[in-house]
């Protein structure tokens, strides 16, 4: 029994739309930032874990919130400088969001700027 239970878990993990690699940009005051990656590995109830950063380059491991008591889930997450990434999944190969910087975060003040990513696989 329990292996069904656990199998079963692993076949909604597989569903979620959410889960999986992620590709996007963000606006900043300078123009379009592009080459932005974000992995979504494991979502356990409202949790996760992924990954998150530029293509190419090392990522960063990122524990990741779920919300999903809205019409559409949402999840966000905090980078190792403050920042802080909130995102909705607007439909199965689109989330758009914030990407809010703090005072941390290279200087910048407190900035929130727009951020979307599709779903490479």
């Amino acid at each position: 029994m329990v292996a069904v239970l656990l199998f079963t878990s692993a076949s909604e993990a597989q569903r979620d739309p959410l889960i999986g690699t992620w590709e996007g940009s963000n606006n900043t005051p300078g123009g379009d930032d592009p080459n932005r990656i974000l992995i979504v590995q494991l979502i356990s109830g409202n949790r996760g874990s992924g990954f998150y950063g530029y293509k190419g380059k090392r990522l960063q491991g990122v524990g990741i919130t779920i919300d999903r008591s809205g019409d559409k889930p949402s999840i966000s997450f905090r980078l190792g400088d403050g920042t802080t990434v909130d995102l909705t999944l607007m439909n199965e190969n689109f989330l758009v969001g914030r990407y809010h910087l703090t005072t941390q975060s290279a200087g910048f003040g407190l900035r929130d700027w727009h951020i979307s990513f599709g779903k490479v696989e």
